[in-house]
């Protein structure tokens, strides 16, 4: 939840965006950007199931953030 509000809130990504990529409501991510922006925490205590839509976004960018931050050590180890 905290990442779709961030993604909306920090990079810009419009609700219908958000809505469709996560594939949650925009009524849901209104709710998540409003407690994101008021430092709240979720009502429910337990950790909500993630969405697989969700999961495989956060997934990917986790790929690229490693694959950039490995890539100039694969390079150097190619040229030996």
């Amino acid at each position: 939840m905290n990442m779709v509000a961030e993604k909306v809130v920090v990079d810009g990504m419009a609700f219908r965006e958000a809505a469709k990529t996560f594939d949650v409501s925009q009524g849901s991510i209104a709710v998540w950007v409003k407690n994101y922006k008021q430092g709240t925490a979720p009502v429910n205590s337990k950790k909500p199931q993630e969405n697989p839509s969700t999961q495989f976004y956060r997934l990917e960018e986790r790929v690229q953030e490693l694959t950039t931050e490995i890539s100039p050590v694969y390079f150097e180890n190619q040229l030996f």
